[in-house]
């Protein structure tokens, strides 16, 4: 279930402009846009103490560090509690602890076609998301929707995102991660 999960993870920013929609939709004509930018400020000031005291290193990367703090046997407790003491786990992973600069590694072992075309992925999901969402919202206005209604289009057009994303990374955990991104972005560009 792993690109499950990286979806599940991914969903933040279509959460966010999904909330930011709703959000302008209800105060933008009576506090003006100015206001978005409180909310767009203070959000996320407020919720990056919350993810660094919430959200623990993944398991593959202790292992991989040899973590001696007990962290992982808190993490792996919290998925099995039936798992026996700490002292009788030996965990290991099976890949090694490269050398050098990090990146560098993501282009060795037959990784270097994989990163790119996953790094041409982000890349257009990124744009479309970045061209669209700003501009959405004039152009819809533009069309003759009010600011409030234009606002609801932009959170709708961003929700679509919550349930899409898991939904490719269920088909991408059953017939793999190349052939639905392959899949899904072509049908992105004939849309």
């Amino acid at each position: 279930r792993r690109a499950l999960m990286v979806t599940i993870v991914g969903l933040g920013y279509a959460i966010g402009s999904s909330a930011a929609g709703l959000i302008a939709a209800k105060f933008l004509s009576s506090h003006g846009w100015q206001f978005m930018f409180y909310v767009g400020g203070i959000a996320p000031l407020v919720t990056v103490p919350l993810a660094i005291a919430g959200l623990p290193e993944s398991i593959r990367f202790l292992a991989l560090r040899q973590e001696k703090s007990g962290r992982l046997e808190r993490i792996l407790k919290k998925i099995d509690p039936t798992l026996p003491e700490a002292r009788e786990i030996h965990l290991v992973s099976s890949e090694e602890k490269g050398q050098g600069v990090p990146v560098v590694q993501l282009f060795r072992h037959h990784r270097a076609p994989t990163t790119v075309l996953l790094w041409i992925a982000a890349f257009m999901d990124l744009s479309i998301i970045y061209f669209l969402t700003p501009w959405l919202p004039v152009m819809l206005h533009d069309a003759g929707f009010t600011l409030s209604q234009a606002s609801l289009g932009t959170a709708v057009c961003s929700a679509a995102g919550i349930f899409g994303g898991p939904t490719i990374g269920r088909l991408m955990d059953r017939f793999g991660g190349i052939v639905v991104l392959a899949l899904t972005y072509s049908v992105a560009a004939v849309f």
